[in-house]
């Protein structure tokens, strides 16, 4: 039976964001079930292809970001450490360099 759940660290800490693992063993990002065939193929109901889209209104003039990431990312940092390695880097390249920097 699929479920949802996270990775624990040998200490028993939470790491990344929520997957879900599905019977054969494998597991996903919630993210990546859109268009990954075989994991919908092996998961039942458990993914589906429908994305949720929600609107955001961006105030003229604040600053804003969105983070397109693997689960490369997102199994290491959850989105507020994201959030507080990044927000003093203004220039998108160095921020992304500082992300991959910090992963290893």
């Amino acid at each position: 039976i699929p479920f949802c759940g996270r990775y624990k660290t040998e200490k028993g800490e939470m790491v990344g964001d929520q997957r879900i693992f599905l019977p054969n063993m494998s597991s996903l990002m919630n993210t990546r079930s859109i268009g990954d065939r075989d994991s919908k193929l092996s998961s039942g109901d458990a993914v589906i292809a429908d994305p949720g889209i929600s609107n955001f209104v961006i105030p003229l003039g604040k600053p804003a970001r969105i983070i397109i990431a693997s689960d490369g990312l997102w199994d290491v940092f959850n989105s507020n450490m994201t959030h507080s390695k990044i927000r003093k880097i203004k220039e998108p390249r160095k921020a992304a360099s500082k992300l991959m920097k910090d992963i290893y």
